[in-house]
């Protein structure tokens, strides 16, 4: 080998050792930037998962009470001859007959037939 053949390579693996040190770096920076950019997009997706969590729970809240009103609403569209099981509000009006005293729970069936 000449001493051209020898100058030629030994400059081309200096290009190479410089192209391959800027990809390097330019890989580094770009990682970097990623990571930030990948910690931003978390505190924003965190942020918004809250809100998802407070609006999942008012809209159970919301659906809870349609629920409710619909069973109520049933009760007195179509009256029970007495305590029906599983109906909200004739449970409350034994509840209540039950805690005032006035009346008797056992009572309260027997008075309603």
């Amino acid at each position: 080998m000449d001493a051209r053949s020898q100058k030629f390579i030994v400059a081309m693996l200096v290009c190479m050792t410089v192209a391959f040190s800027a990809q390097s770096a330019t890989l580094l920076y770009n990682q970097e930037s990623l990571h930030e950019e990948m910690g931003e997009l978390r505190s924003q997706a965190d942020g918004h998962a809250e809100d998802v969590y407070v609006l999942m729970k008012s809209d159970s809240a919301r659906l809870y009470t349609i629920m409710d009103t619909q069973i109520r609403t049933f009760h007195y569209a179509k009256p029970h001859i007495g305590p029906t099981r599983g109906c909200p509000e004739c449970a409350e009006i034994y509840e209540r007959a039950k805690n005032s005293g006035g009346i008797h729970a056992s009572d309260l069936h027997k008075k309603t037939q």
